[in-house]
């Protein structure tokens, strides 16, 4: 999935600082994980108290495909039957 997430670092004694991106992963918590991550990169944030992170946008995923069978089973065959 992917996501627009927010990320601000909140300090005791000056302005919060907010960072935001676009976040690929295939679970909620690695979107939190990998959004901290890039955020702290980007700010470089010192001394701060608290951290707040909002997922602002999920982009719709592509629904998952069964896989094909490998084999194949024509309607007329005892395929399925039971039957030997």
């Amino acid at each position: 999935m992917t996501c627009k997430v927010a990320v601000t670092f909140e300090y005791p004694v000056r302005a919060p600082e907010t960072w935001q991106g676009e976040i690929t992963a295939i679970a909620p918590a690695k979107v939190v994980w990998r959004a901290v991550r890039a955020a702290k990169l980007a700010l470089k944030p010192n001394q701060w108290s608290s951290l707040v992170v909002v997922i602002l946008e999920r982009a719709a995923s592509r629904p998952r495909q069964l896989p094909r069978p490998k084999v194949a089973i024509h309607a007329g065959s005892d395929a399925g039957t039971g039957k030997l």
